[in-house]
């Protein structure tokens, strides 16, 4: 048994839905030094689409990380047994069906606001029913990915306490190297959601926004942090 069997792949998966959720960033840039400043909310979820779909997808993808690693553990004999190619595409597909279905959520629901003007912050997007549902969702994904984590980490200690051998003592170190990423990765996002839900709606309006940025710039590094710690771990 091998924690680097499925790793590696789900790592860049969730690092191409990363890419696609990073890109959107530029409408902010756009915004800001163009001196509009604010743009329609409509428009901005029209133009933010991928990138929307990329942030749901990379929360997603996280998630079945920390399951791949939990099943590698729990059912070893089962894991060697599966079909790398469709286990791969079934997760792969399950992030992509739901990612959509959230962002036909947004599109409907920026419709009906479509007077509303935001600064095309990936942040500004969170607005409206849609909003206020996938701000909770990802809270408690995130909750679970670092529960998942937890667990798996107590189970790896108790097997490395009764097998010593060279493979166990691998797997160790490659699962140190998946929960600094993970934990760096999803610790940022845990934090913004947790700040959405919870913080946010007591704040005004200004407060908020500054509150936020600075918690997205955090975020933006965590999301980043991926190859420094492979290289740091390897």
């Amino acid at each position: 048994m091998s924690l680097r069997a499925t790793a590696n792949y789900l790592l860049a998966l969730t690092s191409a839905f990363e890419l696609l959720h990073q890109h959107g960033h530029f409408l902010f840039v756009f915004t800001a030094f163009s001196g509009i400043n604010f743009i329609d909310y409509r428009s901005a979820v029209r133009i933010g689409t991928v990138s929307l779909f990329g942030l749901f997808a990379t929360n997603l993808s996280i998630f079945f990380t920390g399951i791949d690693r939990l099943f590698c553990i729990i059912c070893p004999t089962v894991y060697n047994r599966i079909k790398l190619r469709s286990y791969l595409a079934l997760i792969g597909s399950i992030c992509v069906l739901i990612s959509s279905i959230i962002a036909l959520l947004f599109h409907v629901g920026a419709e009906s606001m479509a007077e509303l003007k935001i600064t095309g912050t990936i942040g500004d997007f969170m607005k409206g029913s849609a909003g206020d549902f996938y701000t909770k969702f990802a809270l408690f994904t995130n909750t679970l990915t670092i529960g998942i984590y937890i667990v798996t980490g107590i189970l790896i200690r108790k097997k490395s306490v009764k097998n010593v051998s060279t493979a166990e003592a691998f797997n160790r170190r490659i699962f140190r190297s998946l929960f600094l990423i993970i934990s760096v990765n999803i610790g940022g996002y845990f934090v913004m959601f947790a700040f959405l839900v919870f913080v946010a709606p007591r704040l005004d309006p200004i407060t908020m926004f500054f509150v936020r940025s600075v918690l997205g710039i955090v975020l933006n590094v965590s999301a980043a942090s991926n190859a420094p710690i492979l290289w740091l771990t390897r």
